[in-house]
């Protein structure tokens, strides 16, 4: 019962920004959309999704098939559903969008509009103000964006990352978090706090890839991976795919296994080895050029 409050209160509140901060323009360029938690949780209350690849301006460049999420899948993204820490992750396309409208998103607005607001978030309880959006844009400048259309049971429709590439970011959560677990340990400090984020971003993880990146055909990671890096090279993921990570994919492998179900673990294989085969290859070229500075 209260997983499924969290997946109405993430509907309601989505529905209630959109439609007062419309997510086109009139042009019908794509001005913002939701990342991270949220998006998640909303594809629980979608029945399909439509890829999408934006210019910088969220014009859509590139349209792929739209894919309907079975209900097999959506036990998958179920296992996934948490409450949102307390942060909106949003990614800005038009940065104007939301100026001047601190009154619409206001927490105690939302509060007010939206009554589920506290399920999906206890955090917004005794909260206020408008510094509950985390821009994603703010110190990173994107060539172009992966998007999804979500088409909801309703019928309406929210624009979000594109789950495949969602998921992989997620990967690079639980990978940086693995790293301050180990600086943690170096330092002698605790690191209880920090293990728990790195199961729940294994359970992101294998909710994502299990309900939504199984229903792509003909993935190749290979060109994703490097797309990703090339579309905005200060993402975690970019960051870290600088370094050798070869003991710690492997470990991630070893740590999340029982979580992918059997008929998606050769898709996972495929996905770790394209992971560690383009790691080897960036984490070469980016040792080749410290090398030239010095």
């Amino acid at each position: 019962m209260q997983k499924e409050l969290i997946i109405e209160g993430a509907k309601q509140y989505s529905g209630y920004i959109t439609s007062h901060i419309p997510q086109e323009n009139e042009e019908g360029a794509i001005r913002y959309y939701f990342s991270g938690s949220l998006a998640m949780l909303l594809l629980n209350s979608a029945k399909s999704f439509k890829p999408l690849l934006l210019d910088e301006k969220g014009k859509v460049i590139n349209e792929e098939q739209e894919i309907l999420i079975p209900n097999k899948n959506k036990n998958s993204l179920l296992k996934g559903v948490r409450e949102i820490g307390s942060d909106v992750d949003v990614i800005t396309i038009d940065e104007k969008t939301f100026a001047r409208k601190g009154n619409i998103y206001h927490l105690a607005i939302i509060r007010e509009k939206c009554d589920l607001a506290t399920s999906l978030c206890s955090n917004w309880a005794k909260a206020n103000g408008t510094m509950y959006f985390d821009w994603l844009t703010d110190e990173r400048k994107f060539k172009d964006y992966n998007v999804a259309e979500l088409t909801m049971l309703d019928g309406t429709k929210v624009f979000v990352t594109d789950p495949l590439y969602l998921t992989i970011h997620k990967f690079a959560d639980a990978l940086a978090c693995k790293i301050s677990i180990e600086r943690l340990l170096n330092n002698g400090k605790s690191t209880v706090k920090k293990e728990g984020k790195y199961q729940k971003d294994l359970r992101d993880f294998a909710s994502l890839f299990n309900g939504v990146v199984s229903l792509y055909s003909g993935i190749d990671f290979d060109k994703i991976i490097m797309h990703i890096i090339q579309a905005c090279p200060d993402t975690a993921f970019s960051t870290i795919m600088q370094t050798n990570l070869e003991d710690k994919i492997e470990q991630f492998s070893s740590d999340i296994s029982t979580l992918i179900d059997e008929e998606n673990q050769k898709l996972f294989n495929k996905f770790i080895g394209s992971i560690d085969k383009q790691n080897r290859v960036i984490s070469e070229i980016a040792d080749d050029e410290v090398k030239i500075e010095h």
